[in-house]
């Protein structure tokens, strides 16, 4: 009986181990969801903001996080992009969540890449891509459609939400490997 209670409580103890972290995560969500949400409903307060500056930030939040979980980190932008007039809390709101999409599609490793350019017909494109599974048909449905439903979905449409309140529009894709979110900012 002694041997049998012990294995129960070694049991119990690994389920709690588990079970604690996903309650964290889930609490961070949807903190991340609710501030989204919140930033929706306010004016914007537009000023330049380096660009450089907010995808550093942006990325230096999850970077720890990402590389826990053996997920390697690339930074592709020049030194010469320009001041985005755009909310800056929109839009680092608009990355986190792509980048919480990114984390949750590489549970096992794998590549997220940060990348932003000035296209020859002026505005701004910034990637976040990742070499997970990629979107599921349904996912790219509903994003298209604009409903979300359940937790998968919602990261995903309030940063679309995010970036049309600056001006722009996101466009998730799936790439050759793993998915791809395009923000396009205007000038």
């Amino acid at each position: 009986f002694s041997a049998l209670l012990s294995r129960a409580s070694e049991a119990m103890a690994g389920a709690a181990e588990q079970a604690v972290p996903a309650a964290v995560d889930a609490v961070d969500e949807l903190r991340d969801a609710a501030r989204g949400f919140l930033l929706l409903t306010k004016p914007l307060e537009p000023r330049p903001v380096p660009l450089r500056q907010v995808l550093g930030d942006a990325l230096a939040r999850w970077e720890p996080v990402l590389r826990l979980r053996r997920i390697g980190v690339e930074r592709r932008w020049d030194a010469e992009l320009p001041s985005v007039v755009p909310e800056r809390a929109a839009l680092e709101a608009a990355l986190h969540l792509l980048l919480r999409n990114a984390h949750d599609a590489l549970p096992h490793g794998g590549r997220v890449t940060v990348q932003a350019l000035i296209p020859p017909d002026g505005g701004i494109v910034i990637t976040v891509s990742d070499t997970g599974r990629g979107f599921t048909k349904a996912a790219l449905e509903r994003f298209r459609s604009g409903l979300a439903s359940g937790r998968r979905g919602l990261g995903l449409a309030l940063a679309g939400r995010l970036v049309a309140r600056l001006g722009g529009r996101l466009e998730p894709e799936n790439a050759t490997v793993g998915a791809r979110a395009v923000i396009r900012l205007p000038s």
